[in-house]
């Protein structure tokens, strides 16, 4: 074992080299999430497609927002894995007590702001960060103070505008693959017509 590593553990214990492992094992986790979210909004993605070819607008909006909606927690999962994979390698090289605070804030910060997505298994995380942080000697909220303007990643609503577009790229899409998939020209047409109308729709149509 790395002499740095004995001094850390002679003031600090091993718990914090247990919350190493377990932040890393959890990141692995929400990444595991993120792919699931990932292949998800995919899905609904095709079928939004298929409904567009059968004509049924109002489940192709439906879909489509659901894929919005999987692809918009996809990504944010995505940054936070990112992100929580520097703040625990920062954490981990930490050798001062300030610096490990602030790891530990930003780490909190970013499981905080993970919550917003009711992502199963963060309050237990959270809580192990905030018991190290408490045997380290730093208050929640003396380390916030230090991190007010720390934004650890974003997390986008859905807006209506989001789903014209989407589907626009839908439509679109379909009339491209129209030939190859042995649509008649009469059905492109009416696609063509279609695509006009629904450029205007939005989520309020579905709500």
């Amino acid at each position: 074992m790395p002499i740095t590593e004995k001094f850390r553990n002679f003031i600090w214990g091993q718990p914090l080299e247990d919350l190493v492992i377990d932040l890393k094992m959890y990141n692995k986790e929400i990444a595991r999430t993120r792919d699931k979210y990932k292949q998800r909004a995919t899905a609904m993605y095709d079928q939004a497609k298929d409904c567009i070819v059968k004509g049924d607008d109002y489940r192709a909006k439906m879909y489509a927002q659901q894929h919005i909606s999987l692809d918009r927690t996809a990504f944010s999962l995505d940054m936070f894995v990112v992100n929580m994979d520097n703040l625990i390698f920062d954490l981990n090289n930490a050798q001062s007590v300030e610096n490990i605070g602030l790891s530990l804030g930003k780490i909190s910060k970013s499981l905080d702001k993970l919550n917003l997505l009711k992502t199963r298994g963060v309050g237990k995380v959270m809580g192990k960060v905030g018991q190290q942080m408490e045997k380290i000697g730093f208050k929640t909220g003396q380390i916030f103070d230090q991190l007010k303007d720390y934004e650890p990643f974003s997390v986008e609503p859905t807006t209506g505008k989001d789903l014209d577009k989407v589907m626009d790229k839908m439509v679109s899409e379909v009339i491209a693959e129209g030939p190859a998939s042995g649509l008649p020209e009469t059905k492109l047409s009416e696609l063509q017509q279609r695509r006009q109308s629904l450029k205007g729709s939005s989520m309020e149509d579905i709500k």
